[in-house]
Parts: C-alpha cells; sequence; structure tokens
C-alpha cells in the first residue's frame, strides 16, 4: 500500500502526517522538469505507481513553478480534468482584462459578482460574469489572450471547461505573480487581494504543510459530475515571508466523496510543500518561519548558531509562539554555560518533563524557583512565562544590580516584577512594549520564543555566569 507522508496544517509548528492518498493515475509518466533546471523535481519518482496501486479509478494531474528557481515541474501534464470552480480564476482574468482594454477598473455590478465569486466560490454571480464575457465564445479569446493552450469548453457550461495544470499555472503566473501576460500592476493587485481573502472553509488544498507566518492567494474546486464523480482542484500561489512565490496547481477526478478527494489533494500537496518550503529559508538558519527583514532575524541565528536554542520542527522556529518554563530553563542553561545540577531539585512534577536537567541546572544555580509560592514544590514546565517573570529570571541568572531607580514605565506600578523590569531595561536588556513610545513593559503578557532569545543575544558579555544563589 502506497503512503506519503506529508507535513500538513497552518499552525505553530508543521506536523507530520501521513495520508493515503486516494488518487489513480497512469503509471508511465511521472515529473517533467523545464529545460535547463537544476532545482530537484518536488514530485517522488514513485508517485505515479504510488498513486495506481492505491486507487486505480481516480485521474490525478498538478504542476509547480517555482519563481524562486525560475523552474516548472509537471506530474501527468498530458491528463486533462474539468475545471469545477477553479475556471473562477479566468473569469477574474478576462473581467479585469476587459476593464483595462476599455481603460477603467472594475465596475461597483463587475466587483459586486466578483467578490463572491472568489471569496464563496458563489456560481450565480459567475454565471452572470461569464454570460457577460461573451460566454463560450467569449473565452476562445480570452484563452488566447492568456496563452491557454490546452483550455477549452466543449459543452458550453463553464464548470465543466477542460484544462491542464500547465494551463492553470500559466495563467497564476500572469494573474498573481504578474511575470508577464496582458494585465497590469492594478489588475494583479485587484487579483491578489480578492484571490488571498477566499473564506476559511475553503483555504484547503495547495496549503496544506505550509508555515503559519507565510500567505497564500488560491482558488478551489470542487463539484460532481455525471460520469466523473467530484473535481477536486486546488490552485495557487505560496508566498515565503522573505518575498519568494511559487505556483501550484492539482487538479483531479473520479472521488465518490468530496472528503475523500481533498483528502487526497492535500496529501499531494503537503509532499510537494515538504520539498519546496525548506527552500525559502534565510541565510544561517534553516528555519522558514523566521524572514530576513524581521526584527528577531539576527537574534534566532545568534542562537542557532551558538546552540542556544532549537527549533519546533526541523524548519520551524515559531517565533510567535509563547515560550514555556521548560524552554526557558533549557535555553538559560545553554546561554549561561551553567554547570548540572542535582535530580533532587525538589519539585513534584518534573521528573517527566524533557527538560527536567535543565530545570535541575536552574535550579541549583538559584536562577530559578517554584511556580507555587510559598511551597513552591511545584516547577509547571509547561507554563508560559510572562514578560515579568522573564524580568525576574534574568535578572537573577546575569545578577544584574539595582539600577537608576526610575519609574520609566507607566503599567507595572502594581506588579512585583515592577523593580525587575526597570533593572532589565537600565541594562539595555528590555525595550517598553509599545513602540516607538515604550512606555508600558506588559508585565503579564506573555513572552514569545522570539523575544526570548532576544533578550539573550543584548545580554552584555560580562555578564554570562552565575553559580551562587541569593
Amino acid at each position: 500500500m502506497g503512503v506519503l507522508d506529508v507535513t500538513r496544517g497552518r499552525r505553530s509548528a508543521i506536523l507530520g502526517i501521513a495520508i493515503i492518498l486516494v488518487v489513480g493515475l497512469c503509471p508511465g509518466r511521472t515529473g517533467a522538469q523545464e529545460a535547463g533546471c537544476d532545482a530537484s523535481d518536488p514530485f517522488p519518482s514513485d508517485l505515479g505507481q504510488t498513486l495506481t496501486e492505491e486507487y486505480p479509478q481516480e485521474r490525478f494531474t498538478a504542476a509547480v513553478y517555482d519563481q524562486r528557481t525560475g523552474c516548472l515541474h509537471a506530474f501527468q501534464p498530458d491528463t486533462r480534468i474539468t475545471t469545477a470552480s477553479v475556471f473562477k480564476i479566468e473569469v477574474l482574468a478576462g473581467l479585469l482584462l476587459r476593464a483595462e482594454n476599455e481603460g477603467r477598473t472594475l465596475t461597483d455590478w463587475e466587483m459586486e459578482r466578483a467578490i463572491p465569486m472568489i471569496s464563496e466560490s458563489a456560481n450565480p454571480p459567475t454565471s452572470e460574469l461569464f454570460l457577460s464575457l461573451g460566454g463560450a465564445d467569449g473565452f476562445d479569446a480570452i484563452h488566447e489572450a492568456f496563452g491557454l493552450v490546452d483550455t477549452v469548453i466543449p459543452s458550453g457550461t463553464w464548470g465543466r471547461t477542460l484544462t491542464s495544470a500547465d494551463d492553470q499555472i500559466r495563467l497564476v503566473r500572469q494573474v498573481l505573480l504578474d511575470e508577464y501576460g496582458p494585465l497590469g500592476e492594478d489588475s494583479v493587485s485587484v487579483a491578489r487581494d480578492l484571490m488571498g481573502s477566499v473564506v476559511p472553509s475553503q483555504t484547503w488544498g495547495i496549503t496544506a504543510g505550509v508555515p503559519e507566518r507565510w500567505t497564500f492567494e488560491l482558488k478551489n474546486g470542487f463539484y460532481p459530475t455525471d460520469g466523473v464523480g467530484w473535481r477536486i482542484n486546488t490552485v495557487g500561489v505560496i508566498r515565503d515571508i522573505d518575498g519568494g512565490a511559487y505556483a501550484m496547481a492539482i487538479l483531479s477526478d473520479g472521488w465518490s466523496t468530496e472528503a475523500e478527494g481533498i483528502a487526497a489533494v492535500e496529501g499531494v500537496a503537503g509532499t510537494l510543500n515538504g520539498s519546496l518550503v525548506p527552500r525559502s529559508a534565510p541565510p544561517g538558519i534553516p528555519f522558514v518561519d523566521v524572514g530576513r527583514s524581521d526584527w528577531f532575524y539576527e537574534p534566532v541565528r545568534w542562537a542557532y548558531e551558538g546552540k542556544v536554542v532549537y527549533g519546533t520542527s526541523s524548519i520551524m522556529f515559531s517565533p510567535l509562539e509563547a515560550v514555556t518554563r521548560g524552554q526557558t530553563a533549557a535555553i538559560l542553561t545553554r546561554s549561561l554555560d551553567l554547570p548540572p545540577g542535582s535530580a533532587d531539585d525538589g519539585f513534584t512534577d518534573t521528573t517527566d518533563s524533557f527538560f527536567a536537567e535543565d530545570i535541575a541546572t536552574l535550579a541549583a544555580a538559584g536562577i530559578t524557583r517554584g511556580c507555587n509560592p510559598p511551597a513552591n514544590d511545584r516547577f509547571c514546565p509547561d507554563r508560559t512565562l510572562t514578560r515579568g517573570e522573564v524580568a525576574a529570571l534574568l535578572v537573577r541568572a546575569l545578577d544584574l544590580e539595582g539600577g537608576t531607580g526610575g519609574n520609566r514605565f507607566v503599567d507595572d506600578d502594581d506588579s512585583v516584577f515592577e523593580r525587575d523590569l526597570e533593572i532589565l531595561a537600565d541594562a539595555a536588556l528590555l525595550v517598553g512594549c509599545d513602540p516607538p513610545g515604550n512606555t508600558r513593559s506588559c508585565p503579564n503578557s506573555e513572552v514569545t520564543r522570539a523575544e526570548m532569545v532576544t533578550f539573550l543575544e543584548r545580554r552584555p558579555a560580562s555578564r554570562n555566569l552565575r553559580f551562587c544563589c541569593t
């Protein structure tokens, strides 16, 4: 039984799952790479055989264009599938082209129909726009304008338009990536806005396995037809946080249920994204959810290269995820190069924790105390930390003194961590949480992983170790 490993979901970490793909196709032709391309093919070499063995009655074709490398990759490129609602991308392209040719923007009448057509996949407004563009005859000219050599409407019904994955890639390269074609920048911007505003329930498909901070524009097709079952299609563009992008089109039919087809399409998308996403890691780190323009890029690189902190997966750092007490113990232990502590740290809830040794080390150094005063016999390793709590930890860890005694923050007068926050600010390790004024310290706000490594990266070189406690 053929199983593909898939990374899936738009969550704080990519979750590895195995999805049995329920698509069948001819095993003869697998990936086809554009001449001169030296990037690895994201389509597994055994994909055709795997899918044929699993589901010999269903059909599947796909293509990927990676703008970062200029490479086009195709799977079963000779297969033609009816569009269902992905045809709405071409309807939008036709509207925008007509408006440009007439020297105007979209009218209110056009926009009132284009919005639900794309964002909700509404069919009645699509039919109205289709007829306004001349129906099947009118779309012959639109196919030609966008170079869609494999796309035809043999029945006159827009949802049964035959197309190829290659044609869908050609279309989004013009409509969303603005690489070439008849549309101007303003029209491309409108298309991006509309296809980036699809309702959440319809954002499945090419997004499977895409990191949380990345963005996308897409249109899916999902509709049953006599003779071919459910058509499940997904077409669009994935954008990384540093501006790189790639287009993906996955077309399939023959499904007995919508859910079965979506699971299969997402399985393929997850496999492709598992190959394509890591190529966007910025210099110095393997993390695709940290961009070169992020304020925390340098601290994260410093922490990674110094082995102070690791990712939540091999390619994810999860910078905006709240840091836990256990994670903080590990980060401080590595950052301060502390000697190992005793296994008997006095806490009753750390034995089974992944961070048990780090917690014991931190406790032995007098840097950490329990989470349940006055007993303090529990550490709460999975609980997140506030900015006030982290300030207290860092003041003890770095053995920082009393500072200037000022009152620079207006929101911590009632906090038990006011003194620690002021000391940390005086040491230039902490700034306010409300730039550019920075008059608030937000003592009760959770600290993110990015903030934690930033605090430590800023520490004075002379404040490295603390082996005794007070």
